[in-house]
């Protein structure tokens, strides 16, 4: 009569611990690629991602949050960049890119730089290399104090909780160490080319 009280016990404390185990290994596993980047492979189905390079300035079990380095959006100079924007304008026509950043809010502005100058919000993702939400450093930048490298992007690309690791896990995307030489390329269009082909270069 004791043995169904004892085998119920049992097997409930084996369902909980299972529960409870398999909890705590999906808690150990997650690895943050903040300050990482993703690489698109063939797989991408999105033509905007195509043949991407994004720097990842937020991942967690919440989502992700990164930016394209590899695309241009427009040139301009930064004379002609400032007045746009109501700045006064540095007298200056060095040629400025400004970069696609991702397909999410693309009237936001996001600046990525080398920690040689630190704004009031940088905060550095990956060795020597910062993310700065506002383009507060663009004063320096005209009067030529701001940060050796440095990337204006517009936009940004966002992943839900899970969303990421799915694609990464769909063969999606690649991950690389960042690298100043990679996020700041002087020819951008070159980098995923030189990623894929695992080729190395330097500023």
């Amino acid at each position: 009569m004791n043995r169904a009280p004892r085998f119920f016990s049992t097997a409930i404390f084996l369902v909980l611990f299972g529960l409870v185990s398999g909890q705590a290994s999906q808690q150990e596993t997650f690895k943050s690629l903040k300050g990482q980047l993703l690489v698109a492979t063939g797989q991408v189905g999105d033509p905007r991602f195509s043949k991407s390079v994004i720097f990842l300035v937020e991942h967690s079990e919440a989502g992700a949050m990164g930016l394209i380095v590899n695309k241009v959006l427009a040139k301009t100079t930064l004379k002609d960049l400032f007045e746009r924007i109501g700045m006064d304008a540095p007298d200056r026509d060095d040629e400025f890119d400004i970069h696609f950043g991702g397909p999410v809010e693309i009237s936001r502005v996001f600046m990525l730089h080398s920690i040689d100058r630190m704004g009031p919000h940088s905060e550095e993702v990956a060795t020597g290399i910062a993310f700065a939400p506002v383009s507060e450093l663009l004063e320096e930048i005209g009067n030529s104090r701001g940060p050796e490298h440095h990337l204006l992007l517009v936009g940004y690309a966002g992943w839900g909780p899970q969303q990421l690791e799915g694609e990464i896990d769909r063969g999606d995307w690649l991950t690389f160490e960042a690298e100043i030489p990679l996020v700041f390329a002087e020819k951008p269009e070159e980098t995923w080319i030189h990623l894929m082909e695992g080729k190395v270069f330097r500023l």
